[in-house]
C-alpha cells in the first residue's frame, strides 16, 4: 500500500513503474491518495502539516463533529 498526499498524484504511477522496471509486479500496489481539509477551530483556520505531525486522522474529525456535520457555503 502506498499513501501519497494529493500533492503527490502522480508519484504512484512512477512508483508502480519503478517496480515494473525492477520486474516485480506493480499490481500488488494500492495506491491511497488523501485529501488535506481546511478546519476551523474558534474562528481561526488550522493548518496541517504532516511534516510537523500536525493533523487529525478522519476518526478524529469524526469524533469531534460528527457524521452528519454539513459545511457552510460561505
Amino acid at each position: 500500500m502506498d499513501v501519497l498526499g494529493a500533492d503527490h498524484i502522480a508519484e504512484h504511477e512512477e512508483v508502480r513503474a519503478a517496480l515494473r522496471g525492477l520486474g516485480h509486479d506493480s499490481e500488488r500496489i494500492r495506491a491511497i491518495i488523501y485529501q488535506f481539509v481546511t478546519l476551523t477551530r474558534a474562528g481561526r483556520q488550522v493548518k496541517m502539516s504532516t511534516r510537523r505531525a500536525e493533523y487529525i486522522t478522519v476518526d478524529e474529525l469524526l469524533d469531534e463533529v460528527g457524521p452528519d456535520v454539513r459545511g457552510s457555503s460561505s
